[in-house]
């Protein structure tokens, strides 16, 4: 039983093994030191202030009544239950690392497998990734790599150029049955960017699923996505045979979140002292969106857009504008690409120049895609644009705006090399000129009927006959072949 009064003075040392059942009334003064196990129970009435030094590990069951002063450094460790009640006053130092779920990224199990799986993921905050947790064709042990680069890895399949060595350590591969964890170097990605990935093991299969189409969307959270990969059965071999895809790497990413303009999934159970500094746009936000538009568009638009946009567009537009447009507009809403030519023949040039009208609204072209005569490591390609017609402007530099540079592997005559870094914005209406060059390498034509004839078009862009460049913008007409 324990006394009906507290002592007036706490003992020196505390008890090696505490009562099972607290006093009825308090200590007056804490005890110096915290006892050693946590009681069983909590106290009904806590402490006014708290201790002087935290436990070492949390109480199995929350206090029923927070405290009315929380501790100024939080736990070693976070309780395994939230507490009942919020704190009437935040911590002054939050946690330095708050936990998120990881992103599982393909949890399919098969056979499929390759000494080494490519991937690339895409921030939707800043970010910071720590680990991977992946499995294998079988258990044992032996060296893992895992290597990153910015941005996404097309062209860079089978070269080391740009990528960085995070992880290289001998690991206890655990098999096809259990997850083997790898705490790699801190990778921060800021919000909108992409980041690319590469686990190798010499001697053990990474395991991974086929996947859909490469460099499409397989999973996301509201923090990052993730994208369809590639297997990779030798490492930078400069050799595009050793690369399979798509594939999916079978596992998870795990993150920390350092900001985020995302709003909580759920909502504070007592409101804050302060305001948010970035309150969210929305007045009431639903709290789970649908992840699928109505199959019928409201017949009247909303008074309020949503600052979000739906992840899949309508299957018919609103019969209504809305009156104001949303806030963040999807960033790379989805669209099939337009076939330029698909005719295989032995033309080529250096560079080839044309131009496209946007036709029924405007639209932003991202990416090119162009096949080369030979397949080659290493090799400068450059993208010019300019608005309107290139007509008058095929030899010199006039008006012309470099928005492609690099150095980038080239696929050759049978397989297609994407530029993905391609952002130009068309008007309703208007024409666009482009010319894609690389002075080492030959990109393949067709011959045309006549220049500036239609020659492919979609619902939202027409394609028109150009030109091929021997030489880039030497003044001397001689280097144009047409069409």
């Amino acid at each position: 039983q324990p006394s009906h009064s507290p002592s007036s003075v706490p003992t020196s040392v505390p008890s090696s093994t505490p009562s099972s059942l607290p006093s009825s009334q308090p200590s007056y003064l804490p005890s110096s030191s915290p006892s050693l196990e946590p009681t069983s129970q909590p106290s009904s009435t806590p402490s006014a202030f708290p201790s002087a030094q935290p436990s070492h590990s949390p109480s199995s069951v929350p206090t029923s009544i927070p405290s009315s002063m929380p501790s100024t450094l939080p736990s070693s460790q976070p309780s395994s239950s939230p507490s009942l009640q919020p704190s009437s006053q935040p911590s002054s130092a939050p946690s330095s690392q708050p936990s998120w779920d990881p992103l599982d990224l393909s949890t399919e199990e098969n056979e499929f497998g390759s000494f080494g799986s490519m991937f690339f993921v895409k921030a939707k905050a800043k970010i910071t990734v720590t680990s991977f947790a992946m499995y294998t064709d079988s258990a044992r042990t032996g060296p893992v790599e895992v290597y990153s680069r910015s941005g996404k890895y097309f062209g860079h399949e089978v070269n080391s150029t740009g990528w960085s060595l995070l992880f290289n350590l001998t690991v206890d591969m655990l098999g096809q049955d259990e997850a083997t964890e790898l705490d790699i170097t801190d990778v921060e990605i800021k919000h909108g960017d992409y980041q690319s990935f590469f686990i190798w093991s010499p001697i053990n299969d990474v395991m991974y699923n086929l996947g859909g189409i490469e460099g499409s969307l397989y999973s996301s959270n509201e923090y990052t996505e993730f994208f369809a990969g590639c297997g990779v059965e030798a490492k930078f071999s400069g050799d595009y045979d050793d690369i399979y895809s798509p594939r999916v790497l079978r596992g998870a990413l795990r993150f920390l979140v350092a900001e985020t303009d995302m709003p909580s999934q759920a909502p504070s159970l007592q409101p804050t002292a302060e305001p948010s500094n970035q309150p969210s746009v929305s007045l009431s936000p639903s709290s789970s969106p649908t992840q699928m538009p109505s199959s019928s568009p409201s017949a009247r638009p909303s008074s309020s857009p949503s600052s979000i946009p739906s992840y899949q567009p309508s299957y018919s537009p609103s019969v209504e504008p809305s009156a104001s447009p949303s806030s963040s507009p999807s960033s790379s809403p989805s669209w099939e690409g337009l076939l330029l030519s698909t005719a295989t023949n032995e033309f080529a040039g250096n560079g080839a120049m044309f131009f496209v009208k946007a036709t029924t609204t405007k639209i932003r072209i991202t990416t090119i895609g162009f096949f080369t005569e030979h397949a080659s490591q290493n090799q400068l390609v450059e993208v010019f644009s300019r608005p309107g017609k290139y007509e008058g402007h095929e030899v010199n530099s006039t008006g012309w705006t470099q928005i492609h540079s690099d150095t980038i592997d080239l696929l050759g005559p049978d397989m297609m090399t994407h530029l993905f870094d391609i952002n130009v914005d068309i008007t309703f209406g208007d024409y666009h000129s482009f010319f894609v060059w690389s002075p080492n390498e030959k990109i393949m034509y067709t011959v045309g009927t006549n220049e500036e004839d239609l020659y492919s078009s979609n619902t939202y862009i027409d394609f028109y006959e150009g030109v091929g460049i021997m030489e880039k913008f030497t003044g001397d007409n001689d280097d144009v072949k047409s069409p």
